[in-house]
C-alpha cells in the first residue's frame, strides 16, 4: 500500500489521495472479514466516494449547495388551539392577571397551591407552552404578556383586582416568582404591583375623596352661620322663661 505525501492530505493540490490496495496470497475470508490497519481504514474512509441522491437531482434548489432550507408551514394542534381559545375567554372577562415563574414544583405542592388559590377566589392555570400562549394573545390588546412567556410561566386570574391578597398569598408559594401583570387593563411590572398592592380599595378612596371635596364647603357653610346661630342660640336663652324650685321662688329671686 502507497502512502500518500502530506500535502495531498493538507488539500494543498487538487488531486485525490493515491490509494493502492494489495492483496496477500493467504485466502481472503469473505464472511468474517479482518478489520484492515488503522491506517488503512482512514485512508478508506478519506477516499469514500459521495454521490448525491436520486432526490436532490431532480429539483435544482435541491441540488445547489447554496440554497436556503424553506420550512415548511406546521399545522396547529386543535387541542393547543381549544386551550388557547378558552384560555383568551378567561383573560379577556378578568380584571387581574398575574404571570408568575414556575420553579420546580412537585405535583402535591401544584395541587396544593391549586387548593390555596382556589378557596381565595383565584384561578391558577396549569403550566402551558409558548406555542398555546402566541395562539391566545397574538393579535390582541394582550400580545405584549408574550414577552413573559418566554420559559415555564404560570397564569392566575381574577374577576376583581385583588392583588394584595394575591401577593399576601404568594409569599407562601415562594416557587412562584411574580414576572407581572395586568390589572384592569393596565400592565403592570412586579415593582409596580407591590405598589398598587399598598393602595386601599375603590370605597376608601371614594369616602376620602368625597369626604377632602366636602371639608372646604362645609368649612365655608359653618363660617357663614356662625353668627346667625350664636344670635339664635342667645335669643332661645332669654327667651326660656325662669324655673321655679319647689319653695315657690325662682332662681333668680333666690340668687338676689
Amino acid at each position: 500500500m502507497s502512502i500518500p505525501y502530506p500535502a495531498h492530505l493538507c488539500g494543498l493540490l487538487g488531486r485525490s489521495p493515491l490509494f493502492t490496495a494489495v492483496r496477500h496470497k493467504a485466502r481472503i475470508n469473505i464472511q468474517k472479514p479482518k478489520l484492515p490497519h488503522w491506517r488503512k481504514a482512514q485512508f478508506q474512509r478519506l477516499t469514500e466516494p459521495k454521490f448525491p441522491a436520486t432526490a436532490d437531482l431532480l429539483s435544482r434548489h435541491q441540488g445547489c449547495y447554496l440554497a436556503v432550507e424553506v420550512p415548511q408551514p406546521k399545522e396547529n394542534n386543535p387541542l393547543e388551539v381549544l386551550i388557547s381559545t378558552k384560555l383568551r375567554e378567561v383573560c379577556d372577562s378578568s380584571e387581574l392577571m398575574v404571570f408568575f415563574h414556575r420553579n420546580s414544583m412537585s405535583m402535591t405542592e401544584i395541587h396544593k397551591a391549586w387548593q390555596m388559590l382556589k378557596r381565595s377566589g383565584f384561578t391558577y392555570h396549569k403550566l402551558f407552552n409558548n406555542v398555546i400562549a402566541r395562539h391566545a394573545f397574538a393579535g390582541s390588546h394582550l400580545e405584549p404578556v408574550l414577552q413573559l412567556c418566554q420559559s415555564h410561566t404560570s397564569l392566575i386570574t381574577c374577576q376583581e383586582p385583588r392583588v394584595a391578597q394575591l401577593l399576601k398569598l404568594q409569599k407562601k408559594l415562594p416557587q412562584l416568582v411574580v414576572l407581572g401583570g395586568v390589572v384592569e387593563g393596565r400592565f403592570m411590572s412586579a415593582a409596580h404591583l407591590q405598589d398598587y398592592s399598598k393602595l386601599p380599595d375603590l370605597a376608601t378612596q371614594h369616602a376620602q375623596l368625597s369626604s377632602l371635596l366636602a371639608g372646604p364647603a362645609a368649612a365655608v357653610s359653618a363660617s357663614l352661620n356662625h353668627h346667625q346661630a350664636a344670635l339664635v342660640r342667645s335669643l332661645a336663652e332669654y327667651g326660656r322663661p325662669p324655673v321655679i324650685d319647689g319653695a315657690g321662688v325662682s332662681e333668680t329671686e333666690g340668687e338676689s
